[in-house]
């Protein structure tokens, strides 16, 4: 897993493939939680599917950012992957982007004094 702080306020992580995707996300969850108000960007463009233990260490990723005040968004995510999401019910839990870049303006607008809501 590639991780970095791209700014002070925001993680941009490589989530790798199975079978270490779950440990990784647990170790994204632990930096997440130690760095409150910050937003995550996790490009799953590495990750063809998802299992069942990926998805709850997700949303223990999910809850902690959000209860911190912050944003997570997934981006690149596999076709295959999002019909896991669609047939879980969890595509109206995240939020999604096309890229890391589409998913990085959009937390820049919202950082933006111009940003509208």
């Amino acid at each position: 897993m590639g991780m970095h702080d791209y700014s002070e306020n925001c993680i941009v992580v490589e989530i790798a493939a199975e079978p270490g995707i779950t440990e990784e996300l647990k170790l994204l969850v632990e930096k997440a939680r130690s760095k409150a108000g910050c937003d995550v960007v996790a490009d799953f463009s590495m990750v063809d599917i998802v299992t069942s233990s990926a998805l709850a260490a997700l949303l223990r990723l999910f809850k902690v950012v959000k209860d911190g005040g912050g944003k997570l968004i997934l981006c690149s995510v596999a076709d295959l992957t999002v019909g896991i999401f669609a047939v879980t019910g969890l595509e109206n839990v995240f939020e999604f982007a096309g890229d890391k870049k589409e998913a990085l303006d959009r937390l820049r607008s919202l950082d933006s004094p111009n940003a509208t809501t």
